[in-house]
């Protein structure tokens, strides 16, 4: 039975339909016209191909094609589902080396997003589970990020589950690296420092440092490469001024040890006992104006103080043309790990701003699981108006 696509395309604030069992075939083209949707349900329709142009139903975070005839999906068509947090494939004819072999398998798994793969039909199967899906089984972190109401997105997220170093004794240590990195004027700087961190950081270990120092030692080695890569020329000359606020976090659990470091107002909050603690500081031009007065720069501005009306940090990777005024020098941080401590979260200023310390604890302690906590923390800081890229990481400590 086709669809009307003249019928869909007057309903444009429609988020949910379902069209289970309709007998529609492949007649789904029309869906596309809803671009609105955040769910949708098309199982049981004997469907045999996702047709391209699903890619428009950007805004999809929910969508069940089980029950079909679907032996294969095109990576491309949901590459564009930037929101999607559950995907449903039950009862259908892909095989598990198939599904192994899908690029995009591996991206929605570390994006967070759930695949139902169960019920699969067990004479096309392979014994195996794909390794991606259990190791998202295994996983005691989240992250979640959206481009929110910027055109770009210049945040950059760090994420070592297993970060390993060999000490100068010749010992392999196993930690744990996240950061979030959120550039402005351009995104050379965040990606860069996502990119270089984990090098100079093991550098730093493997040298003999510990803690933070080798997380300051760090961020002053990306500081400094930075500044290599942009006199060389490498950056794209519309991002020449960019700069990136960053914060990099250790997790120690053999040490139980929490090392924090950052530069800007990118922000870490410990939930102990369900009680907000923050691990690391805003640098914000209002809390330096007098060294920066003392410099010879300035802070104006009512609502949003800026380092001589420009940039609204005060220490950050990169932003060269700033210097003395803006510096990389970070702030660091060393807690125990408690039997109390529930989770870390981090996030950029698109976050904080909007929602505070313990209101974001509360909203991950009510989810049922990290990832959909993260998601409402994330949606609940673009609902209250944020005007910035949106990035949140969790990761359980217990």
């Amino acid at each position: 039975v086709p669809l009307s696509s003249q019928l869909l395309s007057g309903m444009r604030q429609l988020t949910t339909l379902f069209l289970g069992n309709c007998q529609l075939g492949n007649e789904i083209d029309s869906i596309s016209s809803t671009a609105t949707l955040t769910h949708l349900d098309i199982s049981g329709n004997k469907i045999t191909q996702i047709p391209e142009s699903f890619r428009g139903l950007m805004e999809l975070q929910r969508l069940d094609i089980s029950h079909n005839s679907i032996e294969d999906i095109g990576e491309d068509i949901l590459e564009g589902m930037i929101y999607l947090q559950e995907i449903i494939l039950s009862n259908n004819p892909i095989t598990l080396k198939n599904l192994i072999e899908l690029p995009f398998l591996s991206t929605l798994m570390d994006r967070g997003v759930v695949c139902y793969l169960d019920i699969l039909p067990l004479e096309k199967n392979y014994a195996e589970v794909p390794p991606t899906i259990e190791k998202n089984e295994e996983r005691r972190y989240a992250y979640t990020e959206m481009t929110g109401k910027r055109p770009t997105q210049e945040d950059a997220l760090l994420i070592e589950e297993n970060f390993t170093y060999t000490t100068p004794e010749g010992e392999t240590k196993k930690v744990q690296l996240w950061g979030v990195f959120d550039g402005h004027a351009g995104s050379s700087a965040s990606k860069f420092g996502v990119k270089k961190y984990p090098k100079a950081l093991r550098k730093q270990l493997e040298e003999g440092k510990e803690g933070l120092e080798a997380l300051d030692g760090a961020f002053q080695e990306v500081n400094r490469g930075f500044r290599e890569a942009m006199d060389a020329n490498e950056l794209p000359p519309m991002e020449r001024h960019c700069g990136s606020t960053g914060l990099a976090l250790i997790v120690d659990r053999e040490k139980r040890k929490l090392y924090c470091a950052n530069v800007g107002d990118t922000r870490a909050v410990l939930s102990r006992g369900g009680k907000a603690i923050r691990l690391s500081y805003d640098h914000k031009p209002g809390d330096e104006e007098d060294r920066i007065n003392e410099l010879g720069g300035h802070v104006v501005g009512e609502v949003t103080r800026r380092v001589n009306g420009v940039i609204a940090v005060s220490r950050a990777i990169g932003d060269f043309y700033m210097a003395p005024f803006v510096t990389c020098e970070c702030h660091l941080a060393e807690f125990d790990i408690t039997e109390e401590d529930d989770h870390l979260i981090l996030g950029c200023d698109g976050v904080w701003d909007e929602i505070g310390d313990q209101k974001a604890v509360d909203i991950i302690s009510s989810g049922s699981n990290l990832y959909d906590s993260s998601v409402r923390l994330r949606d609940a800081a673009y609902l209250l108006s944020s005007e910035d890229n949106i990035s949140v990481i969790t990761v359980s400590l217990q």
